[in-house]
């Protein structure tokens, strides 16, 4: 449920992620306002309050929904009139709270920015946006949702500002856009000299201020010269206005594209409902060769469908906050105090540690790894590194519209607790000579004595799971016997690894020092910072965690075994993959990876049959491979995987220790792809049916909706159905379509079941969700009159790993 009231419309929609917008409802105030010549707040906010209730009655019953069935409840947090926003946020919380719904606030500039969304066809990301509305004119480079960099700006009035003054300087009331807009096109060109404000300037802001001023004096020295000003003489600037603003818009437009090279284009905001600048920005797109979006004409203006959208996509993407380290100490005090957030974690063991290696390689690894995480996508990133911090931080910042959160050694907290004022600093190489480091040291209180240590060999011996061992005691000894000596009473851990050897000095040295790290103070920074932007998940769920590593994935899996007590197998992932070309190493690895990953998670002794290779989720599209026993049955179904078939084929029978394979690749998708059908004597439906008893069987092959609406018409009944479909919806275009197919046969199905009966109902459409589908059974069940209770939810097993970003991969429900 989205609710809009930000300034004088009042209007609420519901939106639904499967099925797009239910309904929306809005109630205008301009009558109300057009006496005053403007909008005044406190009547705009006193009449919110008496439309809200009426508005969302309409709303749900022209959805045909009721209020429990409101998963969320999103309003306009601004920006906007102080009061109008206050309210709708007041009825909004207020709602909630009595149906026991969590609520999103949505930036309402994000909603005008996501608008086209509610169009078709949809822009793709990334896109440029022009927002021109009453009170902003921006250039928005959309890279993804949440990910958005302000290049253009007005420098004064806004475009729709313009607009409305000027039109109150011509006597045409209010709302004076429209009106202004309309009597333009009576109008006569070329007869007023009016400035287009910084259109020769390279730079993509805009001004209005003095093109407003320019229709003030050219008024008042018409009328000096001629009297009152006739209506056409109206038309005739007004058209010069119109003229104006199109050719300074498109120019700017014209500019931000050849800056950013993007091929998509956003036009949103109350003023992209002119239809002058409708024509004139499409007939530029043609010209710039790249497609342009607008918001329907009926949402371009304030509306609520576009707030509960925007509400709608910020939750579905449920973006994971990105943690890039080589080692993962920093993980636990982010979960603990943001435990409803995904947490997405890359260590990267396969060049670590980074303390002595040279600052220009520091600052390419850590943007190369930053630009893995925002392709997952990721909403922000920790650099949970000192080193990495320390060189690479600004570069990130600089190169990436994404908040960015740096570790550095806890000198100043170290600085209160000390009692001699003496402090050591145990980090690497690089930390210690960093120009960020050193700058943090030169401002801290003169009074205290820092000693430096460089900790040689300790990350390798952490890697290597040797905390407890004699060497690691050896090198702390060495290390912190010294900053005893010389009264070091505070010790601050200055790299990332460290914290994990706490125990250790703790037990040599008991409570001699006082240790610092930074993770607490980090995780509140983090914190802080999705809080100020808006991007705290809200869905009052445990949020899932991912652990990738550029090392050996064993490793990092026992390690959080080990020291995290966290029993989740970690995914291998080589960041030069997408210019790494396809070779024999390249299928090696991943089929090795394939292998391993199910060697650790099937219980062999309980089943000898499972997936070993799974298509895009093993790396390796089109693939698939199932272990029965001692023979492998394997499909294929793209050209990619046909190309290196043997190759494929080789490693896995390596890597499996088994000598029989057989190949199925016979599904339709072959012919797509220009392959012929190659099917092996394994696996097929003749050789499963023969495993059967064959007793009271009928295998009956037939239309299966027509034969169990014959059934139904025959009055039979049954004790178990089991229904398990083809992929009615193979992509997201054929949704509508398949969930009515869902939906039927399971509506004839219940109604053939005996009291008491079983049901067994499956979706393998990768497009479709869980939710959706089992709102698709309660419809069902619903249409056929009858009480379903689910008694458990089956899905595909762990020897079928999905990805974060290929939702096809969870295809079974």
């Amino acid at each position: 449920m989205g609710i809009e009231s930000s300034c004088d419309e009042t209007a609420c929609a519901l939106y639904d992620d499967q099925n797009g917008l239910l309904a929306h409802t809005l109630f205008s105030q301009a009558q109300m306002h057009a006496s005053y010549g403007g909008v005044v707040p406190e009547l705009a906010a006193r009449d919110h309050i008496r439309r809200f209730i009426p508005l969302l009655e309409e709303c749900l019953h022209v959805a045909h929904r009721n209020l429990d069935d409101i998963d969320i409840i999103a309003y306009t947090s601004g920006p906007g009139l102080a009061g109008a926003l206050l309210t709708g946020a007041a009825f909004a919380t207020s709602l909630a709270f009595a149906l026991g719904k969590p609520t999103v606030c949505v930036h309402h500039l994000e909603g005008h920015l996501l608008s086209p969304f509610l169009a078709d066809p949809m822009p793709n990301w990334p896109f440029l946006a022009l927002l021109i509305s009453g009170g902003h004119t921006q250039l928005i480079a959309a890279h993804n949702l949440n990910q958005y960099e302000l290049i253009g700006d007005t420098l004064d009035d806004a475009l729709g500002e313009a607009f409305d003054k000027t039109a109150k300087m011509l006597g045409l009331g209010y709302p004076g856009g429209p009106a202004l807009s309309a009597l333009a096109e009576q109008g006569v060109g070329g007869q007023f000299k009016l400035p287009r404000p910084l259109i020769a300037h390279d730079n993509l802001n805009f001004s209005f201020a003095g093109l407003k001023t320019s229709i003030h004096t050219q008024i008042r020295r018409y009328e000096a010269d001629h009297g009152s000003m006739d209506m056409q003489t109206k038309a005739n600037l007004a058209r010069d206005f119109v003229d104006t603003i199109v050719a300074v818009v498109t120019r700017k437009i014209k500019g931000a594209l050849e800056k950013t090279q993007l091929k998509n284009l956003v036009v949103a905001g109350g003023v992209s409902a002119n239809h002058q600048l409708r024509q004139a920005i499409t007939q530029l797109a043609k010209q710039q060769n790249v497609q342009v979006f607008f918001p329907p004409l009926a949402l371009s203006t304030d509306n609520a469908a576009m707030i509960a959208l925007t509400a709608c996509y910020r939750l579905q993407a449920q973006q994971d906050v990105g943690q890039v380290d080589y080692t993962i100490s920093i993980k636990p005090p982010i979960a603990q105090q943001l435990p409803e957030e995904n947490l997405l974690y890359l260590a990267d063991s396969r060049f670590a540690p980074y303390g002595e290696k040279p600052t220009e390689w520091i600052i390419a690894r850590t943007l190369q790894i930053a630009k893995w995480l925002i392709n997952t996508p990721c909403k922000m990133i920790v650099i949970a590194c000192n080193t990495a911090t320390a060189h690479a931080v600004q570069a990130v910042r600089d190169d990436f519209p994404i908040a960015v959160v740096g570790i550095e050694p806890g000198l100043k907290p170290a600085c209160h607790i000390s009692q001699t004022h003496k402090i050591g600093v145990l980090a690497t190489h690089n930390t210690l000579k960093s120009h960020k480091f050193n700058t943090l040291l030169a401002s801290m209180p003169p009074n205290i004595e820092f000693i430096l240590q460089t900790g040689y060999g300790l990350v390798d011996l952490i890697e290597g799971g040797q905390i407890e061992s004699t060497a690691m005691q050896t090198l702390l000894r060495q290390y912190l016997d010294p900053m005893l000596i010389q009264g070091v009473d505070t010790l601050v851990l200055g790299c990332t690894h460290y914290p994990f050897i706490a125990k250790q000095i703790r037990t040599l040295y008991g409570n001699q020092f006082q240790l610092i790290d930074t993770g607490q103070a980090v995780a509140q920074q983090v914190k802080r910072l999705l809080i100020s932007n808006n991007l705290l998940n809200v869905n009052h769920t445990i949020g899932k965690q991912q652990f990738y590593t550029t090392g050996y994935a064993q490793d990092l899996t026992n390690f959080l075994f080990q020291q995290l007590h966290i029993k989740q197998t970690a995914l291998e992932t080589n960041l030069d993959d997408e210019n790494r070309p396809v070779d024999d190493a390249l299928i090696k690895g991943r089929v090795q990876n394939a292998v391993h990953l199910r060697e650790q998670i099937i219980d062999q002794s309980k089943t000898n049959a499972y997936r070993v290779i799974f298509g895009e989720a093993d790396g390796l599209p089109g693939f698939i491979a199932d272990r029965y026993g001692d023979v492998l049955v394997c499909q294929i179904t793209s050209a990619g995987a046909e190309k290196w078939r043997e190759s494929i084929f080789k490693a896995l029978l390596k890597a499996t220790n088994l000598t029989t394979l057989y190949e199925r690749s016979d599904a339709a998708i072959r012919d797509r792809e220009g392959l012929p059908a190659r099917t092996g004597l394994v696996c097929g439906e003749l050789t499963q049916t023969k495993n059967i008893d064959q007793v009271n069987i009928e295998w009956v092959d037939q239309d299966v909706l027509k034969l169990l609406r014959m059934y139904r018409e025959q009055k039979k009944q049954f004790d178990i159905i089991i229904l398990d479909p083809p992929k009615f919806a193979p992509s997201q275009v054929h949704l509508e379509k398949a969930a009515r197919a869902y939906k039927e046969i399971n509506f004839v199905a219940m109604g053939l079941l005996k009291p008491g009966g079983y049901l067994w109902t499956f979706s393998c459409s990768g497009a479709m969700t869980l939710d959706h589908f089992r709102y698709i059974v309660a419809q069902s069940a619903r249409d056929a009159h009858i009480m379903v209770q689910v008694v458990k939810t089956l899905s595909a097993g762990s020897d079928h790993p999905s990805l974060p970003n290929f939702s096809e991969g969870e295809y079974l429900k």
